[in-house]
């Protein structure tokens, strides 16, 4: 009776593992690659990496990207806060707000809106 209980109880356990296996992996939890790699994917300095692909890029053209990224960051702002004037007020009287704080989103909305309606 011991050995029933003993088998019953593995069993289980294995088919409660099979289980969530199976639920792991149609949820798309389960990591299905090999073994994970522990070093980080950005080096901070380019003196811990020697592929040298760091080291072509020169101070000029980081700061220029640097640049390129804030003024992305910004433009994202801009059309974040344009869509919820839009959303607000609606398009007529928010594309009119719009003229007032972004004038060149709404112009490219006026426009935009315009060649849809043709």
């Amino acid at each position: 009776m011991k050995d029933t209980h003993f088998l019953y109880s593995i069993a289980t356990l294995a088919l409660g593992s099979i289980i969530a296996i199976f639920v792991s992996y149609a949820t798309n939890t389960l990591p299905t690659h090999g073994q994970r790699d522990s070093t980080p994917a950005i080096a901070t300095t380019s003196e811990t990496k020697n592929c040298g692909c760091c080291t072509k890029i020169t101070p000029q053209e980081l700061k220029a990207l640097r640049q390129r990224s804030e003024k992305l960051r910004e433009h994202m702002k801009a059309y974040k806060h344009a869509s919820d004037i839009l959303k607000q007020f609606g398009i007529e009287e928010g594309i009119q707000k719009l003229k007032d704080s972004h004038p060149e989103i709404a112009t490219q909305l006026e426009r935009q809106l315009y060649n849809n309606m043709k």
